[in-house]
């Protein structure tokens, strides 16, 4: 009998929470989960999926760490989208993560410490994401968000990224078109 409490997946794979590196899972489950899952636990102003956001993340680093960037929160296929503030007091959870991470990184040869332009990404999306995604993006205290003078905003990026409300399957496919032109 199994023991591994797994997810199933569209393609028919399964991810094993404890054996995460002898899981089965294609790019496609990855997009699909991806695409369905809302950031900030659905508090925004309207869906924006974690497809959306590694997308966006992809654009915004030089070509060298696009494709890390696309795939920085890939896990989250898995293990879902976690608000930070919580995730914070969870160990075990943590725990599983990392090993989740570590197994998808070498899936798919990528480095098992994230980039520093990959992580100046993911909070300069999460920057552009507060300020427009957020029905009221100040109302919490400061020390809820991390100290943006850290996180320089370029003007220019804005331009790169999709902030617009899409359907999932519409960020499933942009996803996948990310992933196929990073491949080729």
């Amino acid at each position: 009998m199994n023991k591994d409490p797994g997810l199933a997946h569209p393609s028919g794979g399964y991810f094993k929470f404890l054996e995460p590196e002898t899981s089965e899972y294609t790019i496609e489950d990855i997009a699909h989960h991806l695409a369905q899952i809302n950031r900030y636990n659905g508090g925004c102003r309207y869906p924006y999926s974690v497809a959306q956001h590694c997308v966006n993340a992809s654009r915004i680093v030089a070509p060298e760490f696009a494709f890390e960037a696309l795939m920085h929160d890939a896990a989250e296929f898995a293990f879902g989208d976690m608000t930070s503030p919580l995730k914070r007091m969870c160990d075990d959870y943590r725990v599983l993560l990392e090993a989740g991470e570590r197994a998808l990184a070498a899936r798919f040869g990528l480095p098992e410490t994230m980039s520093p332009q990959v992580k100046l990404a993911d909070m300069q999306m999460l920057k552009l994401e507060k300020e427009h995604l957020l029905a009221q993006p100040n109302a919490h205290p400061r020390a809820a968000w991390p100290e943006w003078d850290d996180y320089h905003l370029e003007p220019h990026i804005a331009k790169y990224v999709s902030l617009h409300e899409m359907s999932w399957s519409s960020a499933k496919r942009m996803f996948l078109l990310r992933y196929e032109q990073l491949m080729s």
